[in-house]
C-alpha cells in the first residue's frame, strides 16, 4: 500500500537533508574552511553530532516507511537540527573560521535551510495527526538491525568523524609529512 502524500514528503525531505548536510564533510568539494583555531575538543564533538543527526535521520526514513509512529517526532527532532547548524553557521556564529564562506556552501546551507524548513512543516503534520502513521488495519512493524550491520555503521561512521575532524583541522598534511 503507497504512503500518504505527507508520509512521503517527510522521507524525502530527510533524504534531501542528509543529502546536503553529508556534501559539506570538511575536506570535500564544498567545505573547504580552516578550522584549526577551535581546538580537537569542539571540532570532534561537533563532527559528532552531525553524524548522529545523519544517522537519526537515517532512522527517521525507515520508521516513516514503517509507519511508526514514533518517526514523525524523530523527523521533527531532526529538522530543528538542521536547520540549526544551517542558521548558526549563516548567521557566522558557529563554527567561526578566518577562512570566508564560499558561494557554493552558501546556497547549499541556504537550500538546506530552506529543506529543513519544509521539514519542519511534513513531520509535525505527522505529529498533529498523531493516528495518521497507518490505517488502523496496518500495524506498526518493528526495526531492527543485525549486529554486523550497526557494527558496519559505526565504523563507517568513525572514519567519516576522524576524516571530516582531520580536514577541518588542516591536519592532513601534517599527518603525511610525518610517514
Amino acid at each position: 500500500m503507497p504512503l500518504p502524500l505527507r508520509q512521503g514528503l517527510t522521507p524525502g525531505l530527510l533524504i534531501s537533508s542528509i543529502a546536503l548536510l553529508s556534501s559539506l564533510i570538511p575536506g570535500g568539494p564544498i567545505e573547504n574552511r580552516d578550522f584549526g583555531h577551535l581546538g580537537v575538543f569542539l571540532v570532534l564533538s561537533f563532527n559528532m553530532f552531525l553524524v548522529g543527526l545523519i544517522l537519526a535521520s537515517t532512522v527517521a526514513v525507515v520508521l516513516i516507511w514503517k509507519r511508526s509512529h514514533f518517526g514523525g517526532g524523530l523527523a521533527f527532532l531532526c529538522s530543528v537540527g538542521f536547520a540549526g547548524v544551517y542558521l548558526l553557521d549563516l548567521l557566522q556564529i558557529f563554527p567561526t573560521s578566518p577562512t570566508p564562506m564560499s558561494v557554493a556552501l552558501y546556497y547549499v546551507e541556504a537550500i538546506g535551510l530552506i529543506a529543513a524548513g519544509l521539514l519542519m512543516a511534513a513531520s509535525q503534520s505527522l505529529i498533529v495527526g498523531k493516528g495518521d502513521a497507518g490505517p488502523p488495519s496496518a500495524p506498526t512493524r518493528s526495526f531492527s538491525l543485525p549486529v554486523p550491520m550497526m557494527l558496519m555503521i559505526l565504523a563507517v561512521s568513525v572514519g567519516i568523524i576522524a576524516f571530516a575532524t582531520i580536514s577541518a583541522l588542516g591536519l592532513e598534511s601534517t599527518l603525511l609529512l610525518n610517514r
